[in-house]
C-alpha cells in the first residue's frame, strides 16, 4: 500500500505503546485508533512522537466517558450515539 499511494492515511487498531511503535515501524501507520479505555499519556506521546495522529473510539452512550474524549483532544473520534456526544460538547466549550 505504501509503495503505491504513500499519501494515503493508514490507520491501525492499538491498545499500548508498543503497538504504536509495531504499527510505526511495521506499516508506517500515520493514524492510530484507540478506545477510551486504552488512552494514555505515555500512548499519546509515543504518536506524537512519531507523527501519528491519534482517534479515540468509544462506543457506549457515556456523557462521562465522552467528556474524556474531549479532554484527551484527540485528531479525530469514532464514536456512536453522535447526538449525545454534541449535546456534551455544547456543555463542554461554555467551560
Amino acid at each position: 500500500l505504501r509503495a503505491l499511494a504513500p499519501h494515503v492515511a493508514l490507520k491501525i487498531n492499538v491498545k499500548s505503546v508498543e503497538d504504536v511503535i509495531r504499527a510505526h515501524e511495521i506499516y508506517r501507520a500515520n493514524l492510530v485508533e484507540v478506545g477510551l479505555a486504552h488512552m494514555s499519556e505515555a500512548l499519546r506521546t509515543a504518536c506524537q512522537d512519531r507523527g501519528i495522529k491519534v482517534m479515540l473510539y468509544q462506543q457506549e452512550k457515556d456523557p462521562a466517558a465522552f467528556r474524556s474524549v474531549l479532554d484527551w483532544g484527540a485528531d479525530l473520534i469514532n464514536l456512536n450515539h453522535a447526538d449525545a456526544f454534541l449535546d456534551v460538547m455544547r456543555t463542554y466549550q461554555e467551560r
